[in-house]
């Protein structure tokens, strides 16, 4: 048989637990494998994170200052953060450790809205070329990241919804 899962992977603060609540009474296993499939890859992070990276690069050297280049700042900053935070948690977890599940899930709405924040200004420079990539760059990212979240239906929409906020 094999060794059960272990709990201290699901979220620990009221609002993270309530995002990733199924609604179900479900036990405490299936809920630690639901959460498993919520946690990002570094593939998936790096295509989504690299992406939006790339639409902030262009827009910063085509509009530059404080603006585009402090939303650059910010994402890359978030991006080495999260990467390091999922390099955290395989150690953790290959050692049978808690992971930062909390963080983790909080620091994916946090990037979502700065996707959605960068998306807007792109939109909002008057940039032709900005005004097409950033917003497809974004549905993309979305798309990945909420057909991803099944097991956390109030998570995806949230996640959604920070990522097309304005």
């Amino acid at each position: 048989m094999p060794d059960a899962m272990p709990t201290h992977l699901l979220p620990r603060t009221a609002l993270v637990r309530w995002f990733t609540d199924t609604g179900l009474d479900l036990p405490a296993e299936l809920r630690v494998r639901l959460i498993l499939t919520l946690l990002p890859s570094v593939a998936s992070l790096a295509i989504g994170g690299l992406a939006m990276l790339i639409i902030e690069i262009a827009a910063a050297i085509r509009h530059p200052g404080p603006t585009f280049l402090g939303l650059l700042a910010a994402d890359a900053g978030l991006f080495v953060l999260r990467l390091g935070l999922i390099g955290r948690t395989q150690r953790v977890m290959a050692r049978g450790g808690p992971a930062p599940t909390d963080l983790l899930l909080a620091s994916s709405l946090v990037w979502a809205a700065l996707v959605g924040s960068s998306t807007v200004l792109c939109f909002v420079s008057g940039d032709p070329l900005l005004q097409v990539l950033a917003p497809l760059t974004m549905m993309g990212i979305l798309s990945g990241i909420v057909t991803r979240n099944y097991a956390a239906p109030r998570l995806a929409v949230a996640i959604g919804g920070a990522g097309l906020h304005h």
